[in-house]
C-alpha cells in the first residue's frame, strides 16, 4: 500500500523560528518521517492527519481554543465499530456488550448477527439498555440460516460499517477493554500503521480490519477490477497475498498489535 505525504506549511502547529519551521509541537513530523524541507516547511514522508489550518481555530469553541492539542486529538479519536456473532446465549451477549461498552473511547457502532428471531426483542434490549445509539449505533442483522462459510456473516453485516476499522468476534469471546484505547495509542501516539490484526482462530475471532480495505477487496465475494481481472478467495485470503507486496505494518498479528 502506497503512503499519501503530506505537507506542514500552514498548519496552526508547525513551530517557528524566524519564518523557519524548527518542529511540530504535537511531535509527530519526527516519527511520520521528514522527506525533505521547500520553503521553510518539512515535507513529511506520510499523510498527518492533524493537520489544521488557521481557520481551523476560528471555528473552535472557547472550551476547545484552550487547549488545541487535546481537541485535535479528539477528533481523530479512531472510529471503530464491533461485528458481534449471537450463539444463543443471552449471558454471553450482555458480557461481550459489556466489555464493548466500557472502552475508554465510545464505540462508533455494534452489529449483532443473529440467526434466532425469536431472540431479536431481548437483543434489542440489551442493546437500547447499553447503548446510546447517538454516540453508538446498534443494529441486528437477521440471517436466514446459518452460512455455510462464517465469513460470509460479516459480509452481510458490513453494510453497517463505517469508515475506521472494524472488529469481529463471537459473543462466547472477550474483548479487551482497552482496545479502542490502544488503537488510538498506535495510530495517534506512535502513529504506526494499523490496516489488518489477523484472527487468532479458525473462527475470525479478532479479525481486525480497516473498512476501507474490506470494500476494496469486496469482502469474502470475488473482486473484479477495472481491466476484467478478478481475485477470488476468502478476504483473509486475499489480504494475506496483498501482504506480500507490502510492509511488515501493514498486515500484522495480535502478538505484534500488543507490542506496542
Amino acid at each position: 500500500m502506497t503512503d499519501i505525504a503530506s505537507r506542514c506549511e500552514g498548519c496552526v502547529f508547525a513551530e517557528l523560528e524566524n519564518e523557519q519551521q524548527i518542529g511540530c509541537s504535537l511531535g509527530r513530523a519526527d516519527k511520520l518521517g521528514i522527506a525533505d524541507i521547500e520553503n521553510n516547511f518539512y515535507n513529511l514522508s506520510r499523510f498527518c492527519v492533524t493537520y489544521r489550518p488557521k481557520a481551523w481555530l476560528e471555528d473552535l469553541q472557547l472550551s476547545e481554543s484552550l487547549d488545541t492539542k487535546k481537541t485535535v486529538m479528539l477528533e481523530v479519536q479512531p472510529r471503530v465499530g464491533f461485528f458481534v456473532y449471537f450463539e444463543k446465549s443471552l449471558d454471553d451477549l450482555k458480557r461481550v456488550v459489556e466489555d464493548i461498552k466500557n472502552q475508554e473511547i465510545k464505540a462508533r457502532y455494534i452489529v449483532v448477527i443473529n440467526s434466532y428471531v425469536e431472540y431479536n426483542n431481548e437483543i434489542q434490549e440489551i442493546l437500547e439498555s447499553n447503548f446510546d445509539f447517538n454516540e453508538t449505533e446498534h443494529h441486528i442483522v437477521q440471517l436466514i440460516e446459518e452460512p455455510k462459510n462464517r465469513a460470509m456473516v460479516i459480509d452481510e453485516s458490513f453494510k453497517h460499517a463505517k469508515n475506521g476499522w472494524v472488529y469481529f468476534c463471537h459473543a462466547s469471546e472477550s474483548i479487551d477493554r482497552d482496545l479502542i484505547q490502544k488503537i488510538n495509542k498506535r495510530v495517534n501516539v506512535d502513529l504506526k500503521k494499523l490496516v489488518f490484526v489477523h484472527p487468532y482462530d479458525d473462527n475470525y475471532n479478532g479479525l481486525m480490519f480497516q473498512a476501507s480495505l474490506f470494500k476494496f477487496l469486496n469482502g469474502n465475494s470475488t473482486k473484479v477490477f477495472q481491466d476484467s481481472s478478478t481475485v477470488k478467495g476468502s478476504f483473509v485470503d486475499k489480504v494475506k497475498e496483498a501482504a506480500k507486496k507490502s510492509d511488515k505494518e501493514t498486515f500484522i498479528t495480535w502478538s505484534k498489535f500488543n507490542e506496542s
